[in-house]
């Protein structure tokens, strides 16, 4: 990477209220960038990266990682709350039954 390259913005297309954040490391020459998009759905998006060429020119090159990971709807964990109290209301329906024996 050659520091000839000055990045001054990323848009996700179509907007998504994502947020971006960025790391210099100590070297100078490479940034590191994480775009995070807690409402993006399912779909087709382009990441635009804006910037300028300082120098000559040249190659560079990166890599683009998406990490997705779900998160339950709320009826999932309406569910979940309801079948954890039924089976509270289970257990303190035996308990109540079970004799207890004094020595």
């Amino acid at each position: 990477m050659s520091t000839d390259l000055n990045i001054t913005g990323f848009n996700l297309i179509p907007t998504v209220g994502a947020t971006v954040t960025g790391l210099a490391f100590s070297s100078g020459y490479v940034d590191a960038w994480l775009i995070t998009a807690p409402n993006m759905l399912p779909g087709n998006y382009t990441l635009e990266v804006t910037g300028k060429v300082l120098g000559n020119g040249g190659s560079y090159g990166g890599n683009v990682n998406v990490n997705v990971s779900a998160v339950p709807e709320p009826e999932t964990w309406g569910m979940l709350v309801g079948g954890l109290g039924l089976i509270g209301m289970a257990i303190g329906r035996r308990a109540k039954r079970m004799p207890t024996f004094t020595a």
